[in-house]
């Protein structure tokens, strides 16, 4: 009981005292909420055309106007919702266990670490985004390719991040006290060090989840993304630019709301990093 209770006053602190993260943190909600539930949000189909209705302003039946094939702006935004995080939230995780794994090898089987740690740095050595547009230039477009090229530029960070705690937590007394029990190296990392590093990769997961959304939309404004006529903000921001000054809604509204969920999983992390980090929260 005095647990459950310890946690909720951390839960009420956090929310008290980290004004930025709680902003972050209702923006995330939103943003999942619309995703989760946008066949029962949406208005319209986010792909009805309605060739007499092209490119008119919000109005009270198009709230926030229609684009050049007179589909529902409001409605593709909300469908982009759920596409945009459905690849950030998937690549993420992908990444993120991939690279865990592999960090977690190379920290405690000393043999191996030369090896993974190099592989990590030349990949570390492109920029994410160069390595999402080779891998989906080889691939192809499309929404699978899509996720494994953004895990795929991920990988090195949650490695190296891995790789690191392990090195600093190898030699604690109570890691040393399970190998004296003689307990096996894969029960070690993943009963006695794995769950001492998770608050440390959920703040990283946090981080890189805009990251992946960014990299998604940017793609998808190449033509390299998510093909149309799937909703996707990225894809809606280069089918705006013929249009922008006959209908400048079409690229205000899926900026912006590319810009407010960036904003919120950006603030989201930086508030769940001071609250786990004990010299952070001091001052």
């Amino acid at each position: 009981m005095k647990k459950n209770e310890d946690k909720f006053y951390g839960i009420k602190h956090f929310f008290k005292t980290n004004r930025l993260g709680t902003v972050g943190f209702i923006l995330v909600v939103i943003f999942i909420v619309l995703g989760t539930f946008a066949p029962w949000i949406a208005p319209f189909d986010p792909n009805q055309m309605d060739l007499k209705n092209t490119l008119s302003a919000p109005d009270s039946t198009h709230l926030l106007g229609t684009d050049h094939n007179g589909r529902d702006s409001f409605s593709r935004i909300v469908y982009g919702a759920r596409v945009s995080l459905v690849i950030a939230a998937t690549s993420v995780i992908l990444g993120s266990v991939t690279g865990v794994i592999l960090g977690l090898i190379a920290g405690w089987f000393t043999q191996t670490e030369t090896i993974i740690m190099r592989l990590m740095d030349v990949l570390l050595s492109f920029p994410s985004i160069i390595v999402a547009l080779t891998i989906v230039s080889v691939l192809g477009a499309d929404i699978k390719n899509l996720i494994i090229a953004i895990a795929i530029g991920q990988v090195p960070s949650f490695a190296r991040l891995t790789h690191g705690q392990v090195l600093s937590i190898k030699k604690r007394e109570y890691v040393l006290s399970q190998i004296v029990v003689g307990a096996s190296d894969w029960r070690i990392l993943f009963k006695g060090i794995l769950p001492n590093i998770l608050s440390s990769l959920i703040v990283q997961m946090s981080i890189f989840i805009p990251s992946a959304i960014m990299t998604a939309s940017s793609l998808s404004f190449l033509g390299l993304g998510v093909r149309p006529p799937t909703a996707e903000w990225g894809g809606m921001l280069q089918e705006s630019i013929k249009w922008y000054r006959r209908a400048p809604h079409m690229m205000i509204y899926p900026g912006l709301a590319l810009m407010l969920v960036v904003f919120g999983f950006n603030s989201l992390g930086d508030g769940l990093r001071v609250a786990m980090d004990p010299k952070l929260k001091n001052r």
